[in-house]
C-alpha cells in the first residue's frame, strides 16, 4: 500500500547536503497539540497528530485538501488557531560570517515564484499583506561541529494565512552585497479560524483514502496591472537601471545559449528528414527489385508492390506533411538563425568577461560622469547647451544600451517565433485540417490573452521609439529631466499600487492604458497662507525623491563623490554604491529635525546644505538650479508631512459618509469597465483657514511648485501678472486680463489677486492654478505671442486659445476623460477636460437593465455634487464642491436642473450648495 504522506506534504530542499528539514511541529497557541511531520530523505515519511501533555496521538484521520501540483496532489490541513511553527533543521558546516542570516518567507497561496520571492527580499520594504518575512543571523546558533541541528521557533499571522494554502521558504542571505539563496521550501493548508468570517473559499476537504481530483486546464487571466508591471523601460540611471542592466546580462548568455541549440536541433532535424524524404523512393524501387528477384511467379500476380507503395504513401503523406509544417512555420531553422543575430552583440564573446555592447557604454558612461565633475567643479565655464549635449548624448547612449539588451529577446524573429509557438500551442489540429492550410494568416488560432501580449509587445516597441525621439527632441536641461522623469514607459509605484488595487483584467482594448503616463493625474499642489511669516509653498507630491548626487567627503574621503541619495518616508539615506545603492554611508537623517538651505560652496555651483539637530552638515551638489531646487522643495515637504501626518493621527476623522455610486456612463455609449472611483472624496493637505485675514494671495499663487505662475500663462510677461482666470485657472498680465474681460465672463471669469476677496470653492481652487499644466495642452510651441505684442494680436491669439481651442489635441475624447476624472475626484484632469472643450453639461446614464436596476439620465453636474474634496484647515476637516464649482465657471445650466434626482441620495450640504449656486445665478 502507497503511503500517503509523501504526498500531502509538498516538501523540496535544493542541496540535502547543506540544508535540510528533519522535522516540522505546528502547534496551537497553548502548545497542547501539535501536527508533527517527519521527513528523510527529502520527503515527508510520516505525520501525527498528538497531545503534548499526555504524548499520546490524538483519535481521528488527519485532514486533507486537494492540491493542483500533480507530484503533490494534497495538502495536509491544520486548524486555523494552529498558528506557531517548530522546524527542526540540520547545515553543514560552512565558513559564514556575522552577515549571513537565516530567512524566513512565508507566502499566501500560490506565490511561490523564486525569482519574485528574491527580487522581494532584496527590496528596502519588506511590508506586504500576503507575506511575512523572519530573520535570524547564523551567527546566533552556528556550532563547532561539521554539522549542526538547530530548532527554530517561529509563528504566522492566522488572520492573514488562514483558509488558504501557507508556503514556507528558507533562505541563506549574505546582508552586505549577494542576492539570498533559497535552501529549502514546504507548504500546508490552514484552515478558517472557527467563528471567523470565511474570505477564501476552502477546496473539497479530502481524507487519507480520497482520490485526488485532477487538475483542470485553465486560461490564464491576466491583469493591466499584470502589463504594467512587464513592460517597463526606465533609463533614469541609479540602482534599479544599473540592477535591470544586471539581469538582462545574467540572462542573455543563457538564452543564446538556448537559441543556439534549439536552432542547431531544428537544423539536424531538417536535415534528417531529408535524408527521410530522400529514402522514401529508394524504399519503393527497392521493394521492386525485391519482389521481382524472387524465384516464384505467383508473388508478382498478388500485385505486392503496387499495394504496398499506395499504402506506404498514404502514411507518409501525413508524416510529410506535418513534419514539413513544423520545420517550416513552428520550428524554422532560417528563423532561429536570424534570432541569433540580435544575441551577438549583447553577450560575451571567446571567454571575455563583458560584451561589446557593455564595454562601449560602461565607457560612455565612465567619461560622461569623469566630464560631469570637471563641469560641476568650474565656476567660470557652465554652458547650459554644452551640458544639454552631453546629457543628451549620454540619455541617448542608456537607452540604446538598455534597448539592444531588450531587443535580444523581443526582436521581429524572436516575437513571429513566438506568435508560431503560441499558434501551435493553442491549435486543435486533430479536429481541425485547415490549421496547417491557414496557419500563417489565421489570427483565430491565438487565444485571447496570447493575442493581447503580442499586441502589447508591438505597441510597446513603437513606444520605445517615441520615447527616444522625445529625448532627442528636447531643448532644455530642464525639459530633458522631466522627460526622463515622467517617462510613460517606467510607471511609479503609486501607479502601479493605484492599478494593482482596481485589479482591472486586461483585454485589447486596454493596450493603450499600459503606456498611459498618469501624468496630469497627480493631485494638484496645494497653498499655506501665513500672515507675516515668510512663505513657502509645498507640493505633497514631491516628498519623495532619488538620484545621483555629487557630495562633499560622502565616502569618508576628502573631495566630491557621487552618491545615490533617496528621500522616503521622511529621511535621507546616503549610499556609497550608486550602482546598486546596498551599502549606507551613515544613518539616515531626520529631515523634520533638519534645516535645507541653498547654498554655493567653494565656487561650486548648485548646491545645497542639511544642518541636522546634532549640528552636522552635509554638501550635495546638483547638476543645474532646476535638479537642486527639485531636491530642496521635496526635502522642505517630506519635514512638513512629517509633522502633518503626526498631527492627522491625533485628529483623524471617523464616520466619513460611504456615497457608492453605480458605474456613470454617457447617454448611448458605453465606457470603460472601472468601478473603482473614488467613492467619497480626497484629502487636501490643510490651506489658509478662512478666518485668517490679509492672506498674500498674489504671493501663494505665485509661489506654486513647478507651476511658472509668475509669468503670464499667454504672452509670458513678468510684469503686473496679478490676474487669474478662475475658468481656466492661469495667472495674467494686465493686458491679457483685459483681452479675457472681453471675451465675456461667460468664456473667462477674470480675478484679481491683489484686489478681490476668495471664498469656500475658489480659495480650494487657488491650489490648482498652473500655467505649466494648463500651457501643455492648451499652448503650441509653434504659436505664442511675446509681452510687446499689439492689442489686436493679443485678443486674436487669445480667442484661438480659449475660445476656439485651436492648440488642442482633438483626437482624445474630453467628455470620456471628464466623465473618469470626476469619478475619481482627479481635479487636475477634471481641469484639463473642461480647459480642452468637456461639455459641462454632459449626460450620463446611471444603472444597467442587466443589473436589474433602472437606468436613469442625470446631469454631470447632479454626479459632481457627490464628489467632495476635504480640507484640513488649522485642524478642522471641511467639505467642498470643488468639481461641481469648476463646472459652474464653465457654463454648466444649473437653472435647468430643476430637482435633484432622489436615486442620488444628496446631502443636505449638497443640496444647499445647488440652491445657493441657483440664487446666484438669478
Amino acid at each position: 500500500m502507497v503511503s500517503v504522506f509523501p504526498l500531502a506534504l509538498p516538501y523540496a530542499s535544493v542541496d540535502p547536503s547543506i540544508a535540510s528539514l528533519l522535522r516540522l511541529q505546528i502547534t496551537n497557541v497553548e502548545d497542547t497539540e501539535r501536527y508533527q511531520a517527519q521527513i528523510s530523505e527529502n520527503s515527508c515519511v510520516s505525520i501525527t497528530k498528538f497531545n503534548t501533555q499526555s504524548k499520546k496521538s490524538l483519535a481521528g484521520p488527519l485532514k486533507y485538501v486537494s492540491n493542483e501540483l500533480p507530484e503533490f496532489p494534497l495538502l495536509l490541513s491544520v486548524p486555523g488557531q494552529f498558528h506557531k511553527s517548530k522546524l527542526h533543521l540540520r547545515f553543514a558546516k560552512r565558513d559564514l560570517h556575522d552577515e549571513h542570516s537565516l530567512v524566513i518567507l512565508k507566502t499566501l497561496g500560490e506565490d511561490t515564484s523564486h525569482d519574485h520571492l528574491r527580487q522581494f527580499l532584496m527590496s528596502d520594504d519588506l511590508e506586504s499583506k500576503s507575506r511575512e518575512v523572519s530573520k535570524i543571523a547564523f551567527s546566533k546558533f552556528q556550532l563547532d561541529s561539521s554539522d549542526y541541528e538547530i530548532i527554530v521557533n517561529d509563528t504566522y499571522d492566522p488572520a492573514k494565512f488562514s483558509n488558504g494554502k501557507l508556503n514556507y521558504f528558507l533562505w541563506e542571505q549574505d546582508n552586505t552585497e549577494k542576492e539570498p539563496s533559497l535552501l529549502l521550501t514546504f507548504s500546508f493548508w490552514v484552515d478558517p479560524i472557527e467563528g471567523a468570517d470565511e474570505t477564501r473559499a476552502p477546496p473539497q476537504p479530502l481524507r487519507e483514502k480520497a482520490l485526488p481530483c485532477p487538475p483542470k486546464d485553465r486560461e490564464p487571466t491576466f491583469t493591466l496591472s499584470d502589463f504594467k508591471q512587464a513592460f517597463v523601460f526606465s533609463t533614469e540611471d541609479g540602482p534599479e537601471f544599473r540592477g535591470c542592466l544586471s539581469g538582462y546580462e545574467k540572462n542573455l548568455p543563457k538564452l543564446r545559449k538556448a537559441v543556439h541549440a534549439l536552432c542547431e536541433d531544428a537544423s539536424y532535424m531538417e536535415s534528417t528528414f531529408r535524408k527521410i524524404i530522400s529514402s522514401k523512393r529508394s524504399i519503393i524501387d527497392t521493394l521492386d527489385i525485391l519482389v521481382d528477384s524472387q524465384f516464384n511467379p505467383l508473388l508478382l500476380r498478388l500485385d505486392l508492390p503496387r499495394l504496398f507503395q499506395k499504402n506506404f504513401l498514404i502514411f507518409f503523406d501525413v508524416i510529410e506533411k506535418r513534419m514539413s509544417f513544423i520545420l517550416k512555420e513552428v520550428l524554422n531553422s532560417t528563423l532561429l538563425t536570424k534570432m541569433l543575430t540580435y544575441l551577438s552583440d549583447v553577450t560575451p564573446h571567446d571567454g571575455a568577461e563583458s560584451s561589446p555592447a557593455k564595454k562601449t557604454f560602461e565607457k560612455n558612461s565612465k567619461e560622461y560622469y569623469e566630464w560631469l565633475n570637471k563641469y560641476l567643479s568650474n565656476e567660470k565655464d557652465r554652458p547650459e547647451l554644452k551640458l544639454l549635449a552631453k546629457r543628451k548624448l549620454f540619455e541617448l547612449s542608456k537607452f540604446d544600451y538598455l534597448n539592444s539588451l531588450n531587443l535580444a529577446s523581443n526582436n521581429q524573429y524572436f516575437n513571429q517565433f513566438l506568435e508560431n509557438l503560441l499558434k501551435f500551442s493553442s491549435s486543435k489540429f486533430k479536429s481541425q485540417k485547415s490549421d496547417i492550410k491557414d496557419f500563417k494568416t489565421n489570427q483565430k488560432l491565438l487565444s485571447d490573452d496570447a493575442s493581447v501580449y503580442l499586441n502589447t509587445m508591438s505597441r510597446f516597441n513603437s513606444e520605445k521609439l517615441q520615447y527616444r525621439q522625445t529625448i532627442e527632441a528636447c531643448a532644455n536641461n530642464e525639459e530633458l529631466s522631466e522627460v526622463v522623469k515622467l517617462n510613460p514607459l517606467n510607471p511609479t509605484k503609486e501607479m502601479l499600487e493605484s492599478e494593482s488595487a482596481i485589479n482591472r483584467v486586461m483585454s485589447s482594448s486596454k493596450v493603450d492604458l499600459v503606456f498611459a503616463s498618469g501624468s496630469g493625474q497627480r493631485p494638484a499642489p496645494t497653498l499655506t497662507f501665513h500672515q507675516s511669516t515668510p512663505q513657502i509653498f509645498t507640493d505633497d507630491q514631491n516628498s519623495e525623491i532619488s538620484g545621483i548626487l555629487y557630495a562633499l567627503g560622502g565616502k569618508g574621503k576628502p573631495g566630491w563623490h557621487k552618491e545615490w541619495v533617496v528621500l522616503r518616508d521622511g529621511q535621507l539615506k546616503e549610499y556609497s554604491d550608486w550602482r546598486k545603492g546596498k551599502s549606507l554611508i551613515n544613518k539616515p537623517i531626520d529631515i523634520a529635525l533638519a534645516s535645507v538651505k541653498p547654498i554655493t560652496y567653494d565656487k561650486r555651483q548648485f548646491c545645497f546644505e542639511i544642518m541636522t539637530s546634532k549640528g552636522q552638515k552635509h554638501v550635495f551638489q546638483a547638476i543645474n538650479d532646476d535638479d537642486r531646487d527639485k531636491w530642496i522643495k521635496a526635502l522642505y515637504n517630506a519635514g512638513q508631512i512629517t509633522q502633518r501626518l503626526v498631527a492627522a493621527e491625533k485628529k483623524r476623522k471617523s464616520n466619513k459618509p460611504n456615497l457608492h455610486l453605480e458605474k456613470p456612463s454617457f447617454a448611448k455609449d458605453d465606457m470603460d469597465d472601472d468601478k473603482h472611483g473614488s467613492p467619497v472624496s480626497i484629502i487636501s493637505s490643510k490651506i489658509g483657514s478662512p478666518d485668517v485675514k490679509e492672506i498674500d494671495y498674489l504671493r501663494a499663487v505665485h509661489t506654486i511648485p513647478d507651476s511658472n505662475n509668475s509669468y503670464c500663462a499667454d504672452c509670458g510677461s513678468s510684469q503686473s501678472v496679478e490676474w487669474i482666470s478662475v475658468t481656466f485657472l492661469v495667472t495674467l498680465c494686465v493686458k491679457c486680463s483685459s483681452c479675457h474681460r472681453s471675451l465675456g465672463s461667460h468664456v473667462s471669469k477674470v480675478k484679481s489677486l491683489k484686489l478681490d476677496n476668495f471664498e469656500n470653492e475658489n480659495r480650494v481652487l487657488l491650489n490648482y492654478i498652473n500655467n505649466s499644466q494648463v500651457n501643455r495642452y492648451l499652448l503650441s510651441k509653434k504659436y505664442q505671442i511675446s509681452p510687446d505684442i499689439d492689442n489686436d494680436n493679443r485678443l486674436s491669439f487669445i480667442r484661438d486659445k480659449y475660445i476656439d481651442r485651436a492648440f488642442v489635441d482633438k483626437s482624445l475624447n474630453h467628455d470620456e476623460l471628464l466623465v473618469n476624472a470626476v469619478r475619481k475626484i482627479d481635479i487636475a484632469n477634471v481641469i484639463k477636460a473642461l480647459n480642452c472643450g468637456g461639455n459641462p453639461n454632459l449626460p450620463l446614464q446611471m444603472g444597467s437593465q442587466s443589473a436589474h436596476v433602472q437606468p436613469i439620465t442625470i446631469n454631470i453636474f447632479e454626479y459632481s455634487l457627490r464628489k467632495l474634496v476635504e480640507v484640513d484647515e488649522e485642524g478642522t476637516v471641511r467639505e467642498y464642491f470643488v468639481i461641481s464649482e469648476l463646472l459652474v465657471h464653465h457654463g454648466c445650466n444649473i437653472d435647468k436642473i430643476h430637482e435633484l434626482h432622489d436615486a442620488l441620495n444628496h446631502t443636505d450640504e449638497a443640496i444647499g450648495y445647488w440652491n445657493e449656486k441657483k440664487l446666484r445665478l438669478k
